[in-house]
């Protein structure tokens, strides 16, 4: 055997015994032992991954608006309902209508801007 051969062995010797003396190292030992933890945690029935918020159903959430407050500091804000239709090229139907009206009664009871009122239906288009 010669000696290149030799130094290749006793190489790879080292290197596959250095590799095995860190995973067998309590450090790396106790490092996995907490990843896998994490894991069996995370991916538990019951474990924060599997918490998903309720889907939101036409039955299970309201929107409404708070009393008004006392006469002597504001008007009560009431919701316009309008007719269903074309409104700056956006058709809408009775409901969206109704749901819009509520949207700019809460806006104008709250002081908001009209500015916060825009984005207040725009939300609310993009998210149904």
């Amino acid at each position: 055997m010669s000696i290149k051969r030799k130094a290749t062995k006793i190489v790879l010797r080292w290197a596959i015994g250095a590799a095995v003396g860190m995973l067998v190292s309590w450090p790396v030992l106790l490092g996995l032992a907490l990843l896998t933890l994490v894991v069996i945690i995370l991916s538990s029935s019951g474990g924060p991954a599997a918490l998903a918020p309720p889907a939101l159903a036409a039955s299970n959430y309201s929107c409404t608006i708070a009393a008004p407050p006392p006469a002597s500091t504001a008007a009560a804000v009431t919701p316009a309902t309008g007719a269903a239709g074309d409104y700056a090229g956006i058709t809408l139907n009775a409901q969206q209508m109704k749901i819009a009206g509520t949207i700019t009664a809460v806006t104008k009871q709250m002081n908001l801007t009209r500015r916060a009122d825009e984005i207040a239906l725009a939300v609310a288009m993009q998210e149904s």
